[in-house]
């Protein structure tokens, strides 16, 4: 049984909610699994639902609403019902902030209409992605459509591992969301700060989006800011930083224009795999996806040097 928070708004006084999860144990199909249906309560209206799966009987546990143990079926299946709850949930505070009267059935139709109309947040990033793709050429450059593209893609990964399903809708996004996601950007991708900004600014335009266009009930993420890792140097202005740079050089006594890429580009060729640095070690480090790339960027240095 899922119980969840009374409250009060100005037209109507909840006094009772909640979602009851039960077995039909005595329609099982051919093979063996039983449907899991849905009863919802809001004050003193019921609506009863098909939740439209169904599970070996021995594994639920009526106490939790879930399947018990770790096998593939009941990962899948409790899944499953986590996102059919935050559409429940999602459906009842959608009408508890249009203050009108409403009932058990009044949640369970917006529910199974938002499950089967609502747009989700990678149907929002694949449409960012063909935006882009359009303007490329015109006034955009390709680099910009290669973060949008990578940036779907490492968002569709960590979908699938923290949710363990392709997609979600914007109702069961919560804070705790996009630092998640960054920590999966750090942590498994191996992707710089750098680069997390650009996914995460993707990240934040597609919710944007999506709230102007009433997919989404609120602005999410809109004041959220990276935890950028400490720098080893102090931060500059950027053009403190080349004004730096044209005093150093004429320090040196070079009329040579220099840059703080080039800087990357000395460390990538010339510090590291002088010092026989491993291929793959300078690849993390400089935050690149492949080793292909970090040898093009390795050699093209080179020449230029």
């Amino acid at each position: 049984m899922f119980n969840f928070a009374t409250q009060i708004q100005s037209m109507m006084k909840v006094t009772k909610f909640k979602v009851l999860l039960y077995l039909k144990k005595g329609s099982t199909d051919k093979r063996g699994k039983a449907p899991i249906m849905g009863r919802i309560t809001l004050n003193n209206s019921i609506a009863q639902f098909s939740c439209k799966l169904s599970c070996t009987p021995n594994l639920w546990n009526p106490r939790s609403g879930r399947l018990d143990g770790k096998s593939r079926e009941a990962v899948d299946v409790n899944a499953k019902i986590d996102k059919m709850l935050l559409n429940i949930n999602s459906a009842y505070d959608n009408l508890l902030k249009r203050n009108v009267n409403f009932t058990a059935q009044s949640i369970k139709e917006l529910m199974q209409g938002s499950v089967e109309c609502q747009v989700t947040l990678m149907d929002m990033m694949n449409r960012l992605y063909a935006d882009m793709e359009k303007r490329i050429g015109i006034d955009r450059v390709t680099g910009s459509l290669v973060h949008y593209k990578q940036a779907r893609t490492t968002l569709s990964k960590f979908i699938e591992s923290k949710f363990k399903t392709k997609d979600v809708a914007f109702g069961q996004l919560t804070n705790q969301f996009i630092s998640d996601y960054y920590e999966f950007l750090i942590t498994d991708c191996g992707f710089m700060s750098n680069s997390t900004r650009k996914y995460l600014a993707i990240l934040k335009k597609a919710c944007r989006l999506a709230y102007k266009e009433g997919y989404a009930n609120r602005l999410f993420f809109e004041k959220y800011k990276d935890e950028s890792r400490a720098a080893l140097m102090p931060y500059q202005k950027y053009k403190t930083l080349w004004d730096n740079l044209r005093k150093i050089c004429k320090m040196a006594g070079t009329t040579q224009m220099v840059s703080p890429h080039m800087g990357r580009h000395y460390y990538a060729s010339i510090v590291t795999l002088a010092e026989n640095v491993p291929i793959d070690v300078i690849s993390k480090m400089l935050g690149h996806t492949n080793i292909t790339q970090t040898q093009v960027y390795a050699r093209v240095t080179q020449k230029r040097l």
